[in-house]
This record gives structure tokens, C-alpha cells and sequence, in this order.
């Protein structure tokens, strides 16, 4: 709550809420990566929803305005009556001449940011709290299964016709008793080697050394195993090269606040 009027001496939705809340977005956005998937109009929005989500609250909820007819719940027809009582006040503010720092913006991202704005602090009604969560679980299963497919078939397809470097990029490396293995840009395992003069061998497949010709690696000769693969020409590895599929990245929704 704030900006003058009601919100003033309400004892949650005050001031420290709205910096509870924004220092939360900042942390969503900036420590847990969820900035690399927007643009900085949308990174803006996120923060000045947060700022303006519960301005001037008046310390009651929707169902107390909607209940006792009140003029507010008559203006917004009864639905997420304060959050569209937030938006309107927020941006009432934001068109006075003092806070006005989109004047010289286009018109086109003024409307943009504002409407995104709107979305975000009507979606902080309680009611459709379930809803919001529901959607973002469903989100985050039908991306790990794209990404289970995709590395399934990326899995299943043999390295043999693409440029070795590509492939497999990165130093193989071994130690104990096992052979070499992929430490970047793969997700092969390590095999058990099959004698002593294996283990611990370090055959370099970096770019820079093996550019797909006849020639070595620098390091030393690839090992038996490797010398004698399959005829994949990927140094005796299982076939399909590992390269990690991320999940996608997943909006997420703000910590709403609760309705008093």
C-alpha cells in the first residue's frame, strides 16, 4: 500500500510488502536466470509490477468490496477488483508530469509496457492463484519431456558423419581405471578399461589438434580401444554424442500477495 490515501497504516500490504516483493522479482530475474529469457522491456515491467502490484491498498479484500456493493467492485464489474484498482493507480501516478519517465518513449513500447504491466498485477489475484500454479507445473512436465525426446534422439544418431571436432568437442581425459571420457559437450559415460596401460591415457581431440584429417592428437596416440572401434570414428564411444539438452526456460510467476 502507499502513495497517500488508503494504504497508509495498512499493516501488510504497506511499503515493506512491496519491497518484499520486489526484491523477490529482482532475485527471479538476476540470481535465477529468468532475465536471459526476456528483453529488457519485459525485465522492466516485471520490476514496476512488483513496485505498483498493491498500491494504495486499502487493507480489504475483493470479497468485502464485492459483498457490500461497493463502488469500486461496480467499476471493475466484480472481478479482480483491486488489482484493477492497482493498475489504474499505479498508472494514474505515472502519467503525472513529476514520475512521467515514458514521455519520450514511442508510443507502440509505452503501450507495450503497460500492458504487460496490467497482465502481471491482475494476475496477483488470489483466485486464480491454483490456476497460475497449475499451468506453470504443466509447462515445466511438457518441456522436460521435449527435452527427454530430444536427447533420446539426439542420443540415437551415430557420430560418424559429422566432423569429429564438432562431435565430439572438448578433452577426453581418464583416470584410474577407466578410459578416456568426455568432460565437455558430452554426456557418455566413462567405460572400464581393459588393462592398465589404458587407464590414465589422455588423448587431446580438441579442435585445435584433430581437425578431422589424418593427423594425431597432440597429446599422445588414442588408445587401443579406441584405435579399434566399431567404425564409427568416434574413439570406441557408444554411438550419439551427449550434448546437453537444458530445460526451457519457464516464466515465473511472482510470490502473490495475500488478499486481506
Amino acid at each position: 500500500g502507499g502513495g497517500g490515501g488508503a494504504g497508509r497504516g495498512v499493516p501488510y500490504h504497506n511499503v515493506v510488502h512491496a519491497s518484499d516483493v520486489v526484491q523477490s522479482t529482482y532475485s527471479y530475474l538476476y540470481l535465477g536466470g529468468l532475465a536471459a529469457a526476456l528483453n529488457a522491456k519485459q525485465q522492466l515491467a516485471m520490476i514496476l509490477a512488483a513496485v505498483v502490484h498493491d498500491v494504495a491498498h486499502p487493507g480489504l479484500n475483493n470479497d468485502f468490496f464485492n459483498k457490500t456493493n461497493a463502488e469500486v467492485a461496480h467499476r471493475y464489474f466484480g472481478k479482480a477488483v483491486l488489482e484493477n484498482f492497482h493498475a489504474a493507480t499505479a498508472f494514474g501516478f505515472l502519467m503525472q508530469p513529476e514520475h512521467n519517465f515514458l514521455c519520450n518513449w514511442a508510443e507502440e513500447d509505452v503501450i507495450e509496457l503497460e500492458d504487460t504491466i496490467v497482465r502481471l498485477v491482475l494476475a496477483t489475484d488470489m483466485k486464480r492463484h491454483f490456476e497460475h500454479i497449475k499451468t506453470l507445473k504443466t509447462s515445466v512436465d511438457e518441456t522436460r519431456r521435449a527435452a527427454e525426446k530430444i536427447a533420446a534422439a539426439t542420443n540415437a544418431k551415430s557420430d560418424g558423419g559429422r566432423p569429429f571436432g564438432r562431435s565430439r568437442r572438448g578433452t577426453i581425459t581418464g583416470s584410474g581405471n577407466t578410459t578416456p571420457s568426455i568432460r565437455r559437450g558430452s554426456i557418455i559415460e566413462p567405460r572400464v578399461a581393459e588393462n592398465d596401460s589404458e587407464a590414465g591415457s589422455t588423448w587431446d581431440t580438441r579442435d585445435s589438434d584433430y581437425r578431422g584429417d589424418s593427423r594425431r592428437a597432440s597429446n599422445s596416440t588414442p588408445p587401443r580401444s579406441a584405435r579399434e572401434s566399431t567404425g564409427t570414428g568416434v574413439g570406441g564411444f557408444r554411438d550419439g554424442s551427449g550434448g546437453g539438452g537444458g530445460e526451457g526456460r519457464v516464466g515465473i510467476a511472482g510470490r502473490e500477495s495475500q488478499s486481506s
